[in-house]
C-alpha cells in the first residue's frame, strides 16, 4: 500500500488536468509568452521596414521630379521660360490705370502709345511739382485735345525721365510710384509705361525684342514732344537690360539720350540665372546650364548688357545696394567694371553703392535721403557735357 500510495501521490492521474494553475485571472505559459513576443517584434520590424521604404520611395520621387523633371520641362517649354523671366502674369496692383491720381500722382495723365507693329501700351505722364497745381486747376478742361496740348507744352523744354520697370508688377507698383514722386520733386517729368503683356497694355506674347520695340516706341513719342529739353532713361533690374539693348540699337541709328540711370543692373541673363536665389537649389546639378541657361539663350532671351553697353556712348549712373539678393551687388559691379574697361572717357560712368546696413535690398533705394542729390548732380553733369559738345 505504501508504494501504491507513493505512486498516487507523485504520478499524475492519466487523463487528468496537467495545465499550469491559473493565478487570479491571468494565464502564464512558459512557451506561449516568448513566442507571442517574437511574433510582435517580427511584425513591428516588418511594419517599420515598410514605412522606411515608403518614405524612401516618396523622397526619391520628389527628388526626381524637382531636380530632373522640372529642369527638363523648363528646358523644352518656351512659355515657361518667358513666364518665369517676365512674370507678367502677376497682375498687381489691381487699380484703375486710367486714373493715376488715385495712387497719389497729382495731376498725372493716362494715355496710350502705339508701337510700329500696332501694340497699344499703357502710359502715365507724371508732372514736375511746379506744374501739378496748374494741372489740377485745369481739370475743368473737358476737351482732351486741349489738355494734352497743355501737357505736351510743359514737356517741350523740360527734363523728362522715361522709366523702364523690371519684371513682375506694373508701373503702379508702390516702390515705382515713390521714385516718380522723387523725380517730380526735382521738377522732372516722368513717363512710366508697361510693356505688352503687362497691366493695361495689349496682352500679347512677350520676348526680348518685343520689349525693346515697346521702349523704342515710347522714346520716339517723347522725342516728338521734348524738342528743346533733355531726355533721360531710368531702368530698374530687368529694365536695365531692356534699356541697354534699346539704346544700343538707337545708337546705331544716331538717336541718343542725355543720360542713363541703371538701378540694380546685371551684366547678362546667364549669370543672373546662376546667381538667382531660387537657382541655388539647382546649381549643383551637372545639367544645370543645359536645362536653365542654354535654352533661354537659344530662344534669344539673353539681355547681355555687358555686350550692349559697348555700343552706348551716353553717360551712365549705376545705383546698387550691397544687400540686393535678387540681383547680387557683384553683378552690378561686374557690369560697371566691364563698361569702364572699354570706355575711353571714364568720367561719363558713375557707380554709387548703398551699404548693406541701410537695408534697401532690391527695390528700396528710393528711401535714401541722398538719392535726390545724387540724381541732380548726375543730370547736371550730363547737361554740361551736352552743352560742351553742342
Amino acid at each position: 500500500m505504501d508504494g501504491l500510495t507513493e505512486a498516487l501521490v507523485h504520478r499524475p492521474i492519466l487523463g487528468g488536468d496537467i495545465r499550469p494553475k491559473r493565478r487570479g485571472h491571468r494565464f502564464f505559459s512558459a512557451t506561449y509568452l516568448p513566442h507571442h513576443r517574437t511574433m510582435n517584434i517580427f511584425f513591428k520590424r516588418r511594419f517599420v521596414r515598410r514605412i522606411c521604404l515608403g518614405i524612401f520611395i516618396f523622397a526619391f520621387l520628389c527628388f526626381f521630379f524637382v531636380f530632373v523633371v522640372v529642369p527638363f520641362i523648363f528646358r523644352y517649354s518656351y512659355d515657361m521660360q518667358r513666364g518665369l523671366l517676365f512674370l507678367n502674369f502677376v497682375k498687381v496692383p489691381n487699380i484703375d490705370y486710367k486714373n493715376p491720381t488715385s495712387v497719389g500722382l497729382i495731376g498725372a495723365r493716362s494715355l496710350n502709345v502705339t508701337t510700329k507693329d500696332g501694340v497699344r501700351l499703357g502710359v502715365w505722364h507724371t508732372l514736375p511739382v511746379k506744374h501739378q497745381l496748374e494741372a489740377v486747376a485745369a481739370t475743368w478742361l473737358t476737351d482732351r485735345t486741349d489738355r494734352d496740348r497743355r501737357y505736351d507744352g510743359w514737356m517741350e523744354s523740360g527734363i523728362t525721365v522715361v522709366y523702364c520697370h523690371g519684371n513682375a508688377g506694373t508701373r503702379a507698383s508702390d516702390h515705382r510710384i515713390k521714385l516718380y514722386q522723387i523725380l517730380n520733386q526735382l521738377n522732372y517729368h516722368v513717363i512710366a509705361f508697361d510693356y505688352r503683356g503687362y497691366a493695361d497694355s495689349d496682352n500679347l506674347p512677350i520676348d526680348e525684342q518685343a520689349v525693346v520695340e515697346d521702349t523704342k516706341a515710347v522714346l520716339a513719342w517723347v522725342r516728338e514732344r521734348v524738342t528743346k529739353g533733355h531726355v533721360f532713361v531710368w531702368g530698374h533690374s530687368l529694365g536695365t537690360a531692356i534699356v541697354s539693348h534699346t539704346l544700343a540699337e538707337l545708337e546705331g541709328e544716331g538717336r541718343r539720350v542725355a543720360g542713363v540711370m541703371l538701378e540694380a543692373p546685371f551684366n547678362n541673363l546667364g549669370e543672373e540665372i546662376r546667381e538667382y536665389p531660387i537657382s541655388q537649389l539647382f546649381t549643383f546639378l551637372p545639367w544645370f546650364d543645359f536645362c536653365f541657361v542654354e535654352p533661354v539663350y537659344e530662344n534669344n532671351l539673353r539681355f547681355e548688357s555687358d555686350m550692349n553697353l559697348r555700343n552706348v556712348s551716353e553717360p551712365l549712373l549705376f545705383l546698387h545696394a550691397e544687400d540686393d539678393r535678387v540681383v547680387p551687388f557683384k553683378l552690378g559691379r561686374k557690369l560697371h567694371k566691364s563698361v569702364v574697361g572699354y570706355r575711353k572717357d571714364n568720367n561719363t560712368v558713375d557707380f554709387v553703392r548703398f551699404e548693406y546696413k541701410l537695408g534697401y535690398g532690391h527695390k528700396f533705394i528710393y528711401r535714401d535721403s541722398h538719392l535726390p542729390t545724387i540724381v541732380r548732380n548726375f543730370v547736371g553733369k550730363c547737361l554740361q557735357k551736352s552743352q560742351a559738345s553742342s
